[in-house]
């Protein structure tokens, strides 16, 4: 079928398609029959694919309304397809039109259900290296207890010819398992690898040009220093990092343009300045150094000299350590300094006319007011987060920094901004964490967009002004009542609301603004209050809701929190578009039932609770991970509609459990849980291993983890590890 607008001119074409956005995008791509009778909207299509080259979709960014913890608009992540689907769409219609893009895939894997997407989606893509793939994986919030490595790898081997970027971050987390094999990544250009062993050697990736490295602290193989490639241009490393082999004679070493060193106990360690004096060049345009445990001012001498024995000049400076001599490397576009309590810092800044981004934090010496006075008329971005020293005497003008669109003036000992000017470029402006008694009479900026005032002095909002642009504000922490917080708002469009303060904050009867999508209350008491329709995230931390809350027939709420609130019983009626619900660290004694009618619900936690009888039913089988971990439970029985379910993970574990079953967890024959991925019950010490054990037949093939707790020493000093039983590791143990 030919659509009329496939004969448009080619340029209003190429304008309709880019304005479309990737959604649009991505619907035309399918079916393929559509395109090909439609040559020209396809023409448009490939050039603006092309056009853009690097393309990313990030898990977490697609949860935009969560409330996960304040992030300025600034901070949030991107992305450009909104689910599984539409990557594939997208991947498959790239390759097989011979599109060369790159394609980064961003994981945060915090249930195992996001682990197990990734790795469906990895197996499904096709190894064929038109499109490039850079994958970022995020373990740090892993709320699942094992991860194999190895076993993640074989997802993605049949791409190991695609691979130009490959990141993990990872935490000391005991269920870890595997390395991480550089063969995999002989063609990769980047590598960052946090908190994970590696095996391999970096001298086989010759297109290497990236490269970071944390190790697991007490790792025996660290790499070599002159394992690296002459390729790399950018590198970032401990002293923990490298071995403490020298540089080989007549070894062609690489020429760096990016460096950043970390250093513990010693200044200046072997390896660290191998690097320092050997792989800087004339190119070499940024340097972060970071030393926190006394003077850095022996490192910093010897930069200065290797700096100009190379004749580089740094666009780019971060020194995160004290620094008593004056800096004499002069950026000229970023500076970053941390803990430096420099004497000289205000006639340095003098120096760097040219300077777009600065942070000056945390020092205890340095007066702001010097500082103030000596800024780049440039800058785009300025943070004095944490200085000490009180600005009230300082010159406020900011309004002669034109450019600049973000300034953080947290924790700064602000007393009154009254009299501060503020560029009309400016979107993001924290003043959290000082002394700020009244805002009425200053004048935000038109453009503001973000707005941190939280932990301040106010005690109210009459007379005070917002400007139109506003989308997020942060009052938790001050005095003002909430009710005229809420009134000053309802004519703005704010998107992100956080309230409360650290004693009660009582208010009744009060509909939210229909623009609000994110709200997070603190300390509050609520009485029949309608939360609306609009809102899709919602969390509440030490609140009273013994008054009522209420949302609206049509709500679409999608993510609640409700955390150290005593909770005894859970009573209010909660959307059927609610898909995560957290009611920790509470006190329930029992699961509340009628949350088992919830027909989109993905993620249940009751942890750390007073829960004794774990008895559940649920209406759907939409349920892919639950977590009563941390309670009193003694019996648990579960039970979910006839045929498979899609439970993935479900936490059992610091319970008074004496016995279970596959049938008492929903597994019975009737139901099956056939993706479950893991089965929690560490910290049962009435649990002995034979019934872990005998539990092991029962389960379904795709169960990668039973975590337990297995004995590793017998009496009189019996201990226990937990351990996964399903995993080799488990028998070295």
């Amino acid at each position: 079928m030919q659509l009329q607008i496939n004969f448009f001119p080619h340029y209003i074409l190429l304008d309709i398609i880019s304005k479309a956005g990737i959604e649009s995008l991505v619907k035309l791509l399918s079916p393929p029959s559509f395109l090909r009778s439609n040559l020209n909207i396809k023409e448009a299509i490939d050039h603006a694919i092309r056009k853009k080259m690097n393309w990313t979709y990030d898990n977490i960014a697609t949860k935009t309304d969560k409330m996960f913890s304040w992030k300025s608009c600034n901070e949030v992540g991107t992305t450009d397809f909104k689910n599984f689907a539409e990557i594939q769409t997208f991947h498959d219609y790239c390759v097989g039109e011979y599109i060369e893009v790159e394609l980064k895939l961003c994981y945060r894997l915090k249930y195992a259900s996001d682990l197990i997407e990734l790795e469906h989606l990895l197996l499904r893509l096709d190894p064929r290296t038109t499109l490039k793939l850079h994958l970022v994986l995020d373990l740090v919030s892993c709320r699942f207890h094992f991860v194999d490595l190895t076993h993640l790898s074989q997802s993605f081997k049949h791409l190991r010819d695609r691979f130009t970027g490959f990141s993990i971050s990872a935490t000391s987390m005991a269920g870890i398992k595997g390395e991480i094999d550089l063969n995999n990544f002989s063609n990769i250009e980047i590598l960052r690898i946090n908190g994970c062993t590696v095996k391999g050697s970096l001298s086989d990736c010759h297109k290497l040009r990236e490269f970071s490295f944390e190790p697991v602290r007490g790792q025996d193989n660290l790499f070599d220093i002159n394992e690296l490639p002459p390729s790399l241009k950018r590198l970032e490393i401990s002293n923990y990092s490298l071995s403490n082999s020298r540089l080989k004679e007549g070894k062609v070493l690489p020429s760096l343009e990016y460096v950043a060193v970390s250093c513990d106990e010693d200044p200046m360690p072997s390896p660290i300045m191998d690097v320092v004096q050997n792989m800087t060049c004339q190119k070499t345009t940024a340097f972060s150094y970071s030393y926190e445990f006394g003077l850095a001012d022996q490192f910093m001498l010897a930069l200065c000299q290797v700096a100009k024995d190379k004749s580089f000049n740094l666009k780019s400076l971060s020194i995160y350590g004290c620094v008593e001599a004056p800096i004499e490397i002069y950026p000229s576009e970023q500076l970053e300094l941390r803990y430096v309590d420099n004497s000289y810092l205000a006639s340095f800044l003098k120096s760097l006319p040219t300077v777009k981004k600065l942070t000056i934090t945390e020092n205890v010496v340095t007066e702001l007011g010097g500082i103030l006075n000596n800024l780049p008329d440039g800058l785009e971005y300025l943070s004095l987060f944490d200085n000490k020293k009180t600005c009230v005497n300082a010159n406020v003008g900011f309004a002669r920094l034109q450019n600049l669109k973000c300034l953080n003036l947290s924790r700064t000992g602000i007393r009154s901004i009254i009299e501060f000017t503020f560029p009309s470029s400016l979107e993001v402006l924290d003043l959290s964490g000082n002394e700020i008694d009244s805002i009425v009479g200053v004048v935000f900026p038109k453009s503001l967009k973000s707005l941190d005032l939280s932990f301040n002095d106010l005690q109210d909002l009459q007379g005070a002004r917002f400007p139109q642009s506003l989308m997020q504000l942060n009052m938790f922490g001050n005095s003002v009542e909430i009710e005229s917080i809420l009134k000053k708002v309802e004519t703005l469009q704010i998107e992100t609301l956080y309230l409360g303060n650290n004693e009660e904050c009582k208010f009744s009867s009060c509909t939210l603004p229909a623009s609000i999508r994110s709200l997070s209350l603190n300390c509050c008491s609520p009485s029949n209050c309608n939360f609306g329709e609009t809102l899709v995230s919602l969390r509440m931390e030490s609140c009273n809701l013994t008054k009522g809350i209420s949302f609206g027939t049509y709500s679409r709420l999608r993510y609640l929190c409700i955390n150290f609130s005593k909770l005894t019983a859970f009573d209010i009626e909660l959307p059927q578009s609610l898909e995560e619900l957290d009611l920790s660290h509470n006190e329930l004694s029992e699961i509340p039932s009628h949350l088992g009618l919830l027909s989109n619900m993905r993620y249940l936690s009751f942890r750390n609770n007073e829960i004794s009888f774990a008895f559940m039913g649920f209406s759907q089988s939409s349920l892919e991970m639950l977590d009563l971990s941390n309670n009193k439970i003694k019996n648990v029985r579960l039970s979910f509609p006839k045929g498979a379910t899609k439970l993935k993970q479900l936490d059992l574990c610091e319970n008074q459990l004496d016995e279970v079953s596959l049938k008492s967890i929903g597994h019975d024959g009737r139901t099956f849980h056939d993706c479950l991925y893991e089965l929690s019950l560490a910290g049962n010490t009435d649990l002995g291993e034979d019934q872990v054990m005998a539990l092991v037949p029962g389960l379904p093939q795709s169960a990668q983890s039973l975590w337990a707790d297995r004995l590793i020493s017998h009496p009189p000093c019996a201990k226990y590890r937990a351990v996964n039983y399903l995993s080799k590791m488990s028998s070295n143990e």
